[in-house]
């Protein structure tokens, strides 16, 4: 029976026998006079197939789980950017103190003294605007690196993620393609070995089959 690559995982996550040709020597070795040797030998070749390709299907599986890595290198490279965010905005709310506390302002109400004070408070204005710009300048270039980071790291993950899939998805049609020459295979034999009155000939091949879950 076909099996999507998603039924495959959770068969290897539960612990699914998949070592074929193993399960396939030691079930037949016993009845290897009574097996047709090119049943044998085609079986025996499926079978490794099988766990080769299997093999790479786990694999793949792995493969798939470490792209997890990679959105915690992004995380760390964007946890660098809030940090260097958050110390120019620290540094906005700290102006506005410096500003008051710099401005050096006359007691006098002349219109000398009131000339004075507007032109030293237009001088402190001026150069705390001239630094605000600056931090809302970085702050900007901050969040666009932000926004490109995060859309490029989703785009390689996506990229590494689909063509582990594409691998898996490969090697789950590969993997159904074995078992059902396998399951053929077998099923003939045992109906030979049955009409040449073998049961047990006919048994121990159709043992093997346990490893898909069949009878």
């Amino acid at each position: 029976m076909a099996k999507t690559p998603e039924q495959r995982v959770q068969e290897l996550h539960d612990g699914v026998t998949w070592v074929v040709a193993n399960i396939w020597e030691a079930e037949t070795s016993k009845f290897s006079k009574d097996i047709d040797a090119s049943v044998l030998k085609n079986v025996a070749g499926l079978a490794k197939r099988y766990d080769a390709t299997q093999t790479k299907f786990s694999q793949s599986i792995d493969k798939k789980d470490k792209t997890k890595g990679a959105f915690d290198k992004l995380g760390t490279e964007l946890d660098k950017n809030e940090k260097q965010a958050g110390a120019l905005y620290k540094r906005l709310d700290e102006l506005a103190g410096e500003a008051s506390a710099s401005q050096h302002v006359k007691a006098g109400d002349t219109v000398d003294d009131v000339l004075s004070n507007w032109e030293e408070l237009l001088k402190v204005s001026l150069g705390q605007s001239k630094e605000c710009k600056s931090c809302f300048d970085q702050i900007a270039k901050l969040n666009d690196s932000y926004d490109k980071m995060t859309a490029d790291g989703i785009a390689k993950a996506r990229t590494q993620i689909n063509g582990v899939k594409a691998e898996m998805s490969s090697a789950n049609s590969e993997l159904n393609s074995l078992e059902a020459q396998i399951r053929s295979a077998v099923v003939n034999f045992a109906g030979v070995a049955i009409s040449k009155n073998k049961p047990d000939a006919a048994k121990a091949v159709k043992a093997v089959l346990k490893v898909f879950g069949g009878k």
